[in-house]
C-alpha cells in the first residue's frame, strides 16, 4: 500500500481488506455483520478523495440551476440536494451532494471529480463586475 494516512493505518490494524481502488476498503472480513452494523448502529466511512468546492456570488444560483439538473433557486442555508452535472451532449459529469450556504452553494464531488467539475463550471462563468 502506499502511504497511509491515519485512519487507514487504524482500519488496516482492524483487518481492513482494501479493493482495487485503494484507499476504499472492500470489507473487513464479515460483510453480513459489517451490514448489520452499519444498519443498526453507526458506520465510520472513510471519504478519503471526495472533491469540495464552493461557489458564491450573486448569480452562482441561477448559473448552477441552467446546468445542473435541479431545482435549486428555493434552496436555503443547510438545504441539502444530490444534484448532477451534464456535459452539452446529457452524458454526466458528475453527480454531487450540493449544500446551500448563506453566500453560494458547496458542492461535494465524487472521487477524483473535483477538477472535471470545476473545469466544466469554469466554461460558463463571465466575470463583469
Amino acid at each position: 500500500m502506499s502511504s497511509m494516512n491515519t485512519l487507514q493505518k487504524w482500519q488496516a490494524s482492524l483487518g481492513a481488506q482494501p479493493d482495487a481502488s485503494f484507499p476504499h476498503i472492500a470489507h473487513f472480513g464479515d460483510v453480513d455483520s459489517e451490514y448489520r452494523a452499519a444498519k443498526n448502529a453507526c458506520a465510520l466511512i472513510d471519504v478519503t478523495g471526495l472533491g469540495v468546492l464552493t461557489i458564491a456570488g450573486t448569480d452562482c444560483a441561477d448559473l448552477l440551476h441552467r446546468l445542473t439538473m435541479n431545482e435549486i433557486r428555493k434552496m436555503q442555508p443547510g438545504d441539502v440536494v444530490v444534484n448532477a452535472l451534464p456535459n452539452a451532449k446529457g452524458k454526466l459529469v458528475d453527480a454531487f451532494f450540493q449544500l446551500k450556504e448563506n453566500d453560494g452553494f458547496r458542492l461535494i464531488t465524487g472521487f477524483g471529480r473535483s477538477a472535471a467539475v470545476a473545469a466544466w463550471l469554469d466554461r460558463y462563468i463571465f466575470i463583469e463586475d
